[in-house]
């Protein structure tokens, strides 16, 4: 019983010592990242590098899930809020695609797609294990 006054003595300053007045903390503003997209322009030959090869898969999981978060938005019956759900989904496959590196974004993702059954680049999927049908 003697030690309640001093318990409730450390219970009150230990209170006081744990509140801080409030910071006035604002968010951080996100700044958006320029995209410096190149027009690509398909080499005269259809050989892909392994840079390349390896760029593109780093986009491939990332574009099948965002084709996946926006399939639901492409069933409105809206022409302007379709309009601006395709414009939103092509500026982020550029976006994703050249974030992996591939400069001329999603125009040269899928000129690798088209050109990696080519005859030229068996040589290096056989390298990479990589196999097409």
């Amino acid at each position: 019983m003697k030690y309640l006054p001093i318990v409730c003595v450390l219970m009150i300053i230990s209170f006081f010592c744990g509140c801080q007045g409030k910071k006035n903390i604002s968010p951080a503003v996100k700044t958006p990242v320029e995209i410096n997209k190149t027009d690509f322009i398909e080499p005269a030959d259809s050989s892909i590098s392994v840079e390349q090869l390896n760029k593109m898969s780093l986009c491939n999981t990332l574009l099948d899930s965002l084709s996946i978060f926006y399939r639901d938005s492409f069933r409105t019956k809206d022409a302007v809020l379709l309009t601006r759900y395709q414009d939103d989904f092509t500026k982020a496959q550029d976006k994703i695609c050249f974030r992996a590196g591939l400069s001329g974004g999603y125009k040269e993702y899928l000129w690798i797609l088209k050109n990696i059954g080519n005859v030229k680049n068996k040589k290096i999927l056989d390298s990479l294990k990589i196999k097409t049908y």
